[in-house]
């Protein structure tokens, strides 16, 4: 009687305890969460994306034709902007991608895939593509459609707020950009939709002038996490020598 009075004392103290580590945890991040400022449109945040658009090349971006990037040594992306087409790589698996229809062929270990698992894999390097590519360069897109520009004064800082009130994959999402002297993005917060958390930070880093003048972060920092790419900038998809080309491949889309 003694021993099972030990026993449930202790499977007592060991649920007490997951449970307060839970609730420290929970008041911790729930003390993260910040709310999404009050915004409005203005022509000072217009004259600011302007500035912001000169600084990072964005018209030197536009006229990038190939695009090469590794995102945190996992996955690997060619775009031909031109063609309108990406590969992307990621585990046992490639695909080729037509950007406009979300159309495409998927091999996995080398073997070509049909139906439902073609369709399976195709979905999941396009949302690879779309998450990679944002932290590539989101900044040029700052003025897509649906988009709304706003300045804020956060913490004593200036900051250029944008929204994606429309279309895309994540409609909502909202993004408070911070400058460096030198008028290049060094922070921003983030409300959106796959984080539960509103205003986390990330940094940007490591900044490059790439092609004929568009700069490029390569270095995030998103807490304890580093979110690294390594990119590089062609005419053609043949001037990156490929281990594997699916471009050559246009039968099987």
């Amino acid at each position: 009687m003694a021993k099972n009075r030990r026993v449930f004392s202790c499977l007592i103290t060991s649920i007490v305890s997951v449970l307060v580590i839970g609730l420290m945890g929970f008041l911790y991040l729930k003390s993260l969460d910040k709310p999404l400022p009050k915004h409005a449109p203005s022509e000072a945040a217009e004259r600011l994306t302007d500035q912001l658009f000169d600084t990072l090349g964005c018209e030197a971006w536009d006229r990038v034709k190939v695009l090469k990037w590794t995102f945190k040594n996992q996955r690997t992306h060619v775009w031909d902007r031109q063609r309108d087409q990406v590969q992307s790589t990621f585990a046992d698996t490639i695909t080729l991608i037509q950007v406009a229809d979300q159309d495409g062929v998927a091999y996995r270990n080398g073997q070509i895939l049909t139906g439902p698992l073609n369709r399976e894999a195709v979905d999941e390097g396009w949302s690879h593509f779309i998450n990679d590519a944002f932290w590539l360069n989101p900044f040029c897109s700052f003025r897509n459609q649906g988009t709304v520009r706003s300045l804020i004064e956060w913490d004593g800082k200036q900051g250029l707020l944008v929204s994606f009130g429309q279309g895309g994959v994540t409609p909502g999402d909202t993004y408070l950009v911070f400058l460096d002297e030198q008028g290049r993005p060094n922070q921003w917060l983030m409300w959106v939709s796959i984080i539960p958390i509103g205003g986390l930070s990330t940094t940007w880093e490591d900044w490059k002038v790439m092609g004929e003048g568009a700069l490029i972060s390569h270095s995030h920092r998103l807490g304890p996490f580093n979110l690294d790419l390594t990119v590089e900038i062609a005419d053609s998809v043949s001037d990156l020598n490929l281990d594997v080309d699916l471009f050559s491949k246009q039968s099987d889309l």
